[in-house]
């Protein structure tokens, strides 16, 4: 009889513990379904801002390639050309010191082709003896600026007018947050003192 007993007892252990694993409350579920979505919330969130970070960071790679290209091309013809005018100004006829802003500049490069660099207010165009401009910039940029003028003249004669170059560049694509701008500023001295008016 002794044995009986004690079975009943382990039997009535045996119940308890099975009753008190039946698993989990509405409550305790409750919690742990709304801990486990913020959790997933805010790592969803860093995701988003990495990824706009990203795409930030390959906007501005894309300005800042086309602004290198669009100043590297002007910039290497007008240093070896000869400067004609200014927004149809003729260079000889603008007075010494810092003159500007001008919207084209018109020069005969090396080749001795005549060159209009110009801003038409979304672009940077570059146009070859009148026969039609081609933007320098892609679509998916948009450019701005101006050209100014720096004549010296000296005892000995004058000294070829430097161009500076002003530019603002910036992306036109994806949403208001992604979007860069970049300006920028260079001055460009004439290699070409046969030419000094």
């Amino acid at each position: 009889m002794v044995f009986l007993g004690r079975n009943k007892k382990i039997q009535h252990n045996l119940e308890s513990s099975s009753a008190m694993a039946g698993g989990f409350t509405l409550v305790e579920l409750l919690v742990a379904m709304a801990c486990f979505s913020v959790v997933i919330m805010a790592v969803v969130d860093i995701f988003i801002i990495g990824l706009g970070g990203g795409q930030r960071a390959l906007g501005f790679q894309n300005v800042q390639d086309s602004a290198r290209f669009m100043l590297e091309v002007s910039t290497k013809e007008i240093r070896m050309s000869e400067i004609q005018e200014a927004d149809g100004t003729s260079v000889a006829s603008i007075p010494s010191g810092f003159n500007g802003p001008y919207g084209s500049l018109k020069i005969k490069n090396y080749k001795g082709v005549t060159v209009i660099y110009s801003f038409n207010g979304t672009q940077f165009v570059r146009d070859d003896d009148g026969a039609g401009g081609a933007s320098l910039n892609p679509n998916n940029v948009l450019t701005m600026g101006h050209f100014y003028l720096l004549k010296q003249s000296a005892a000995g004669g004058a000294f070829p007018p430097s161009v500076v170059v002003l530019m603002s560049v910036s992306n036109v694509t994806g949403k208001a947050a992604q979007r860069v701008q970049l300006n920028l500023e260079t001055t460009v001295s004439s290699r070409r003192y046969d030419l000094a008016q």
